[in-house]
């Protein structure tokens, strides 16, 4: 902090934690390389093992099922190609909201003929949402039920997670375990999921060209199984 005093109440908590953890028998456990670094710089957790332990996912539940079958379920038109964006609170500007629009446009304005490209939408949202896209977007809502998340990820030519802030997102590993290939930006635990132009995209941060460039290289990418695969292969690695 800028300024720490004498009586100032983050100096005494401070104080007080430092105090219960000396003689402690800690081990700090983090989800991700980028959180565990972090870690490592803290005054008070540097001297403590740090361990990084990456949250378990059901591969036997998250796997590949056949792309058409799956719009079927979902009543979506076979010869479309779905963009699915998800965030529990779809606004929220620590999930790139702004930054997908602008992507989006950026994309439509160099690729005029995307007719054959839609959006869906999970989470929470209003009804403003479809006019702000100048894409046929699908709002599904909040999904608790697993097997129909697994629907909707491998209806997804590409799971999209315009994220600013992120420790290890579940989305993105389980869109990955259903063979769904991501375009996200280089913050957090993103980039140790996502392997560059293996099994994905990792944009610049905060830069909406270069999104726009990783979902352009998706959506033009000759062998879409062998991305899919890659993307598989890596989660349960």
């Amino acid at each position: 902090l800028k300024n720490i005093y004498e009586n100032e109440l983050t100096r005494k908590i401070w104080e007080a934690k430092e105090t219960y953890y000396k003689n402690s028998n800690l081990t700090i456990v983090t989800q991700s390389h980028w959180l565990a670094n972090l870690a490592k710089q803290s005054s008070l957790f540097k001297s403590f093992p740090i361990h990084v332990i990456p949250n378990p996912i059901d591969t036997c539940i998250f796997k590949h099922i056949d792309k058409k079958e799956a719009k079927q379920k979902l009543g979506l038109d076979v010869s479309k190609k779905y963009l699915l964006f998800a965030a529990m609170n779809t606004r929220h500007k620590r999930k790139g909201f702004d930054y997908l629009k602008e992507s989006l446009s950026l994309y439509k304005n160099k690729n005029p003929l995307t007719a054959n490209i839609e959006l869906l939408i999970v989470g929470k949202y209003d009804e403003a949402i479809k006019s702000e896209f100048n894409f046929k977007t699908h709002q599904l809502g909040i999904i608790t039920d697993e097997n129909k998340m697994v629907t909707v990820y491998n209806a997804a030519e590409a799971f999209l997670i315009p994220s600013l802030e992120d420790n290890l997102p579940n989305t993105v590993m389980e869109a990955m375990a259903c063979g769904t290939p991501v375009v996200g930006f280089k913050t957090g635990g993103i980039p140790e999921m996502v392997d560059h132009l293996k099994n994905g995209y990792i944009a610049e941060y905060g830069s909406t060209e270069d999104l726009t460039k990783g979902i352009s290289w998706i959506l033009s990418y000759d062998n879409l199984s062998s991305l899919s695969l890659n993307a598989r292969e890596k989660v349960i690695n």
